[in-house]
């Protein structure tokens, strides 16, 4: 049987955050990289780097690991004196050297996880601030978004995949197309695709020990390596109207944690249709009331109306 997908997704965040988002309308989609769950990404890096290594292991040595001396091995400590282990390390072409050159990509969580304990602690100042229910169905149109091929531009919301299997990851790869019985330096095609793969991939990958945070991400990946200055640049100082239901504006930078930190400003065109419910946190001291009064200040109810959006508080016992 499917698994349920839940009707509303919820963004943990401050009051300052709550009140940014009613006011402009847009959610901040900030470079993963810089990030919180920045290690994920070396995470889902050293978990494909073992399999492509591992799976490379298996071909014969071929000449070209022959002409390689050993006084050179010697004198290079990043050469192992066994051959087993020089394969592993030459398969991925020095893998951890080019995690900067990963794809770019910005990303904007929610979790499916109602009134939550943890996520107030972790991400709502300590149960102080508010959950914001989106309507997942609204948030999926992105999904459908049809950009111009030469925007280079990916935008996807997906749940985080906690569960990502060594068998789901070589395909997706494509290493299990490299033959045992062939040397490794015929196999080097398909282990260089490989390597471009990983770089490439949605951030939608995280450690299971995370699962019970039942991440959704809303993301925007650029298909260009980071470090291309210039093509990322031309690529998002520009608006892009794409979907009726959302609107990319240009690039900006906040500081956090004494890091700068690049984001996407999402425009959502239709927020009063977008937003479900609003949770006050535990241990913030806001009425209902002056949420209220929030949500027709910004003209996502009509005054003298009952509130399509929901507002209610936590019913969580937090001191």
């Amino acid at each position: 049987m499917a698994t349920k997908l839940p009707e509303v997704l919820y963004h943990y965040c401050s009051l300052d955050t709550f009140l940014e988002i009613m006011k402009s309308s847009q959610l901040w989609l900030s470079d993963i990289r810089k990030s919180n769950d920045s290690l994920e990404i070396k995470w889902v890096l050293g978990k494909c780097h073992s399999l492509i290594t591992d799976k490379l292991s298996t071909c014969p040595i071929d000449s070209y690991f022959s002409t390689i001396s050993m006084k050179d091995k010697i004198k290079t400590p990043s050469l192992p004196l066994d051959f087993s282990r020089l394969q592993k390390l030459t398969a991925f072409d020095v893998f951890y050297m080019s995690q900067y050159k990963i794809n770019s990509a910005w990303c904007f969580c929610f979790s499916s996880k109602q009134d939550s304990l943890d996520q107030w602690r972790g991400y709502a100042n300590d149960g102080c601030g508010i959950a914001i229910g989106f309507r997942r169905k609204y948030l999926e149109q992105i999904n459908y978004a049809r950009l111009p091929s030469e925007s280079q531009l990916t935008c996807k919301l997906s749940q985080v995949d906690y569960k990502a299997s060594d068998e789901e990851l070589s395909k997706v790869l494509g290493i299990n197309n490299i033959d045992p019985n062939i040397s490794y330096h015929e196999n080097s095609l398909i282990a260089d695709n490989a390597k471009k793969l990983a770089l490439g991939l949605p951030p939608i990958y995280k450690n299971p020990s995370f699962a019970e945070e039942k991440e959704w991400r809303l993301f925007i990946q650029a298909n260009l390596p980071q470090g291309n200055i210039y093509d990322e640049t031309l690529l998002l100082d520009k608006p892009k109207i794409f979907h009726e239901y959302f609107e990319i504006n240009p690039r900006g930078f906040y500081h956090r944690q004494n890091k700068i930190v690049s984001y996407i400003p999402l425009y959502i065109t239709r927020m009063r249709d977008a937003l479900a419910e609003l949770i006050i946190g535990p241990k913030a001291d806001v009425e209902e009331f002056d949420v209220l009064k929030v949500l027709n200040q910004y003209g996502y109810i009509d005054t003298g109306r009952d509130s399509p959006i929901q507002i209610k508080r936590s019913t969580l016992s937090y001191c």
